[in-house]
This record gives structure tokens, sequence and C-alpha cells, in this order.
């Protein structure tokens, strides 16, 4: 008979025979990096993304998240095929997020944990003074320590700690607290500390522009699966080879909100660019939600409106083009509950 593994999720405990039993339970859904494991013939408690066979299927899992999700288009033009993907470029993102205090205390009364907080959960914990995993750690993180969170950049988090030393740790040396809640709490803080996994692309289309062999028109909207407003979204327009080789690439960012996702609207608004009166002036590019609201104030915008985004492409001979996310951030105080 296999070994029993023990797991505590809030205040249920649950038993399963043995590691490939509960391995199958990650991949499932039905354990979660915040829930505590014990392992056959233990007597202490230890996160699910501490055991080393569930690091990697536990550690991201979180009750109500979208993954960042995947549109792809496959569209041809002049024997090109084209494949319009937008990938959830989470950990490689810069997603500086805004953050309400957190002051809802779910432990421990005035020394307890918050919601916005994060327990580091490895042993000295390396911290490190810039966003780069192979830099020398300035310092390390005790286990069990709190932390708050200040921003998630190149994959790391930079945290504060509680003397107030800034640095950055590896996503999976710490836990944030807010993943040990109930689903409601999950479902509202995750967009906070991973807004890059509820925005994806719909309605995506590519064509020449009329009269035109270097200058391609991307057509597509923003999806914000989040109960939460989305801003300060960057792309970028990547070009490859037949290869799979990057040989062109092309940031924007894109102005305005990208609503929550409500009955009225669904999370979704159209990019368009808004087209200067000065030729020399480069035009906008927004979200349509944005533009309506501009032109409500001034209604000749309309006819300087148009649906989609120009590149002057250089590249003739492309074989794919795939468009990323590489920054968003949640409209701070922008939650909208079911209640």
């Amino acid at each position: 008979m296999a070994a029993k593994w023990l797991v505590n999720q809030k205040d249920n405990q649950l038993s399963f025979d043995g590691l490939q039993e509960l391995v199958a339970a990650a991949k499932d859904g039905r354990l979660r990096a915040g829930d505590l494991v014990q392992p056959p013939g233990a007597s202490d408690w230890v996160y699910a993304n501490e055991v080393p066979e569930l690091k990697t299927l536990a550690s991201d899992d979180v009750s109500g998240m979208s993954d960042g999700g995947r549109t792809m288009m496959v569209l041809g033009a002049s024997g090109v095929m084209v494949v319009l993907i937008l990938i959830g470029a989470a950990l490689s993102a810069l997603a500086y997020l805004a953050l309400p205090d957190g002051s809802n205390t779910i432990v421990g009364g005035d020394h307890g944990v918050t919601w916005t907080e994060m327990i580091v959960t490895q042993s000295a914990a390396p911290l490190h003074a810039t966003a780069d995993a192979a830099s020398p750690a300035a310092a390390t993180l005790e286990k069990d320590s709190i932390v708050d969170l200040v921003a998630k950049q190149n994959g790391l988090w930079q945290v504060r700690t509680k003397t107030g030393q800034e640095g950055f740790v590896a996503l999976d040396a710490v836990l944030p607290a807010y993943q040990l809640g109930p689903t409601e709490i999950q479902q509202q803080w995750d967009p906070l500390y991973n807004p890059e996994r509820y925005v994806t692309i719909g309605n995506a289309a590519w064509n020449l522009a009329d009269k035109s062999e270097t200058k391609t028109v991307f057509k597509f909207m923003l999806v914000n699966t989040s109960k939460h407003e989305m801003e300060n979204v960057k792309l970028a327009a990547i070009i490859k080879d037949d290869k799979g080789a990057e040989v062109e690439r092309v940031e924007f960012p894109v102005e305005g909100k990208i609503p929550h996702a409500t009955d009225i609207g669904n999370g979704q608004t159209f990019v368009g660019t808004l087209k200067s009166d000065d030729a020399a002036a480069p035009p906008r590019i927004l979200t349509e939600t944005a533009f309506m609201e501009l032109a409500k104030l001034d209604p000749t915008m309309q006819t300087k409106w148009v649906e989609g985004v120009e590149f002057e492409i250089k590249t003739k001979d492309f074989s794919a083009a795939t468009i990323d996310i590489i920054g968003v951030t949640e409209v701070p105080n922008s939650y909208v509950s079911d209640k």
C-alpha cells in the first residue's frame, strides 16, 4: 500500500495514497500552492510548492485565475502565412502594481499577515539588489518572514522587508498570502499580482495596407477576464523567419483602459489609431474605450479614428508574426465585487 500524504485545505484535511496521486491532484487543480502538505512519517507541515515534485505544478495554481490565454489565427496574403499569437508574457513582463494597504489581517492580530503581504517559504532566500536572478545577493530573507510586494519585474518579485530594505527575490521563494484565502479572495487579489494573466487578444485579423507592400495593419481587441480594470498596456509585434528566429521587432504602448469583465461589455475593447491633424505628429494608439471618451468631447474625432494598428514592416519575406504582451497593470481600487 502506498504511503499516505496528508493535505490541509483551510478547514478540510485530505489524504492521498502516494506521491503519484498527490501530483495528479496538483495537475487537475485539487491541490494549490498555499495548501499545507505532510509527507508520510513526518510531523511537520510544508507548503505544497515546497515539495520538489510539486514545485512547478502548484506554485502558480490559484483558483479562478486565467493562465494568460492564447489566441491564434492563421492568415494568408501573397502566399505568406502569418500567425498572430497573444502570449501571456507573465514572468518576463515589467508590471508595476499599485496595491491597496491590505488592512485585512488574516492571521495573528496586530502582528499577523495581510492579503497584500508575502510569506518567505525558502531558507536564506537571496534578496538581489537588481532585477537579475544571476546577480549577487545583497541580503538573505529568513524562512517564514513577511515581506511586502512592490512590483513584478523580469521574472522576480520586488519586495520590501519590514525594516525597509528593498530588493528582488525569486517568484518561488515566497508565497503571496492571498493564495491562502478562499476563492473570492484569490480572484480579487491575483490580478494585482499577475495582471498579465488576465489579458488576451480576440478577433485578430491581418492585412496589407491599401496600395502598400510594406505597411501591415493588425486588427484585434484586448480582452480582460478579471474583475479589475487594466491599463498601461505595452505590446510587441515580432516578425520571424521560416526558422522561427526573430528578424524584426516593434514595441508600442496602448493608451487607455481595458474594462473589467462585467455583464456590460464583457471586458472587451478594440484597439485603434487616432490620426493627428499634424502630418509630422505620430498617431496615437489607444483602446476604443478611451477613444469614445475623447469623442464625447470632440465628435469630429470620429473622422480621424481608424480601427487597427499600422506598422511599417521592413522585412519582406517573413513566415510568422506574433504580438506579445510585455507590460500591463491593474487600475488601483477598480475591483468590482459580485455582492
